[in-house]
């Protein structure tokens, strides 16, 4: 973690030269295994104009471009859905430094199906849309008009949509994440519980802990 509180923002080549710095420290004193598989977080002066140059999008040229700066991959399922699409991300990013990345997904589980999509009844984001082709996922329309005024844009499109989320029992999300794992070989997972209640989002996670062990046994 580093450039924090500067006010300025590093360039795409001054990232690669830390983060190249940072593994081979860390491969000089605990391996190069460790080093290979660690993942560096970049903490610096984001805004609107300059996050398409320091985070990722979900798709297959943000997972190369990972891959050439040598950063941890993550590719963003719960906002992007489509199977075709996630596979091309996690192929490019296998191909050029032969990991598998890790899958963002959201999930979430309950004591009944009726009462995990009661949960999740009105879940929503929305996908702004420049006039100079960049696109980027925000929670709602104020931000949506916020980040439009950041980036300086009079004009801006929104699209409204449902992100993809496994809800259910805790088998029901266990079996879904061991489809997911067969279908795209992906053997780590990010799980969001896109619900704001803290003792459901407990709950949810002991439910899918309590599946996976019965699974095992």
């Amino acid at each position: 973690v580093w450039a924090i509180g500067t006010g300025e923002v590093a360039s795409s080549a001054d990232a690669q030269e830390v983060c190249a710095a940072i593994r081979e420290q860390v491969a000089h004193t605990h391996g190069a295994e460790l080093a290979a598989g660690m993942r560096v977080l970049y903490g610096g002066s984001v805004n609107a104009k300059n996050v398409t140059d320091i985070v990722a999008e979900i798709s297959a040229a943000s997972a190369e471009q990972a891959a050439h700066l040598g950063w941890g991959f993550v590719h963003a399922g719960h906002q992007d859905g489509d199977r075709d699409n996630t596979l091309a991300a996690l192929d490019a990013y296998e191909s050029l430094t032969g990991q598998r990345p890790a899958l963002a997904i959201a999930a979430f589980a309950a004591p009944s199906r009726a009462e995990a999509q009661e949960r999740l009844a009105g879940l929503a984001f929305v996908k702004v849309h420049l006039p100079d082709g960049h696109a980027v996922n925000l929670p709602d329309e104020g931000a949506a008009a916020e980040y439009a005024r950041q980036y300086g844009a009079a004009h801006y499109r929104v699209e409204h949509k449902r992100p993809t989320v496994i809800a259910g029992t805790g088998a029901d999300v266990r079996q879904a994440l061991a489809a997911l794992q067969s279908d795209l070989r992906v053997a780590e997972f990010i799980i969001d519980q896109p619900v704001p209640d803290h003792d459901a989002r407990l709950r949810s996670i002991d439910l899918i802990a309590q599946a996976a062990l019965r699974a095992a046994a």
